[in-house]
């Protein structure tokens, strides 16, 4: 079963919270990170996740490097590179090098489908 202890974290059974850090989404798919901090408070896992809207399947992306600064960050992947500010960004997929225009969205927004298979994938 599915708990909402905030508005942008989850519990599932006996898994502390994960918080929702960003969401993205377009017309194919949703693209978000979450901090799992199951283990303890100071080691916190950052996992980022592509949620397709057509069937809600959802697959993990591979970070491979973190690049930030105060106007742009950007996130390499096996799978991609992520480009984005507080408003948009993009995602360039690696293999066919398909480019997807998103928009950042408030982790308030996720819809409940999505933390269901999210929540479900993480078991």
């Amino acid at each position: 079963m599915l708990y909402f202890n905030a508005p942008s974290e989850i519990t599932q059974g006996n898994i502390r919270p994960v918080s929702y850090q960003y969401f993205f989404e377009n017309s194919a798919f949703y693209l978000l990170e979450i901090s799992n901090n199951r283990y303890e408070v100071s080691n916190h896992i950052h996992q980022w996740f592509m949620v397709k809207k057509s069937n809600l399947a959802v697959t993990a992306l591979n970070l491979r490097f973190v690049d930030s600064s105060t106007l742009v960050e950007e996130r390499f992947f096996e799978e991609g590179y992520l480009k984005f500010n507080g408003i948009e960004g993009t995602f360039i997929e690696k293999f066919n090098s398909a480019q997807h225009s998103l928009t950042q969205t408030n982790t308030l927004a996720i819809p409940t489908a999505v933390h269901q298979a999210v929540a479900n994938f993480m078991i």
